[in-house]
Order: structure tokens, then sequence, then C-alpha cells
């Protein structure tokens, strides 16, 4: 996706500058960023958010990532 070195899960998810702009976009930073702390893997904090995010936020999220 980008240029670090290192493309572990959690950068794919969370550190790399292109998906914080997804996230960002979509409108769902601010909804999920307090949770990626209270989550162990990249599973976890994928289902977790999809129970914190109303249908609107969900299909925005998911739609912006598959441009």
């Amino acid at each position: 996706m980008c240029d670090c070195s290192i493309e572990s899960s959690w950068h794919s998810f969370f550190g790399c500058p292109y998906v914080k702009e997804i996230l960002l976009l979509s409108g769902c930073l601010n909804s999920i960023a307090p949770i990626v702390d209270k989550v162990e893997s990249v599973k976890d904090w994928v289902f977790l958010v999809l129970q914190y995010l109303d249908y609107e936020q969900t299909v925005s999220l998911i739609g912006s990532a598959m441009v």
C-alpha cells in the first residue's frame, strides 16, 4: 500500500496513512479510533467496529475501501 518497510496486518489496517485517509473520508475515524486499544488483533477489531457503527457508516467504510 505505502512505502513502509514493514507491512504487518496492524499497519495495513491502522498505521498506514492511506488507511487513515479512508477512515477520515468515510467519517468513521472518530467513531472507531477509541476502540483500537481495546482489542488484541485486527480480526477482533473488525468485528468490534461493526458493532459500533450504524448502517450508513458501515456502508461508507466498506465503499471507501473498495475505491
